[in-house]
């Protein structure tokens, strides 16, 4: 039992050092997460062209980055009777609190579901919340 104990610490400090010896050959085992060097990474990978706006005017007539073609210009914007009604009454803000929504929404009630949730998981994990 001693001898089996010991042969298998033998082969985990092996492992550990990235070769396991069988019969006095080394084998070597896959280093993964290792990279191949920053030399290699770089030449492979060009940086991407950024464009930046820094006329005020192509601002306000583009919607600069939405063009996701590499070529073609980009897309104009149109004029504010076009867009549908909802997107002007989208909350852009900081999220809303429990208090300051109302009970009737079905948003009241994901976000009181959501919290529960995150206090059952809380307590689950013996963590303090």
């Amino acid at each position: 039992m001693a001898a089996y104990i010991m042969k298998q610490s033998m082969f985990f400090r092996f492992l550990k050092r990235g070769v396991i010896q069988q019969n006095m050959i080394p084998i070597p085992v896959a280093q993964y997460g290792k990279k191949a060097g920053k030399a290699a990474s770089k030449a492979a990978e060009p940086e991407p062209e950024i464009f930046e706006a820094k006329d005020p005017e192509d601002l306000v007539k583009y919607c600069i980055g939405l063009n996701y073609f590499k070529e073609g210009p980009e897309i104009e914007l149109k004029p504010d009777s076009e867009y549908p009604d909802w997107l002007w009454n989208l909350h852009i803000g900081p999220p809303q609190k429990l208090d300051d929504m109302d009970p009737n929404t079905r948003q009241y009630w994901r976000k009181l579901r959501k919290m529960h949730m995150k206090r059952n998981n809380a307590l689950s994990k013996g963590k303090k919340f």
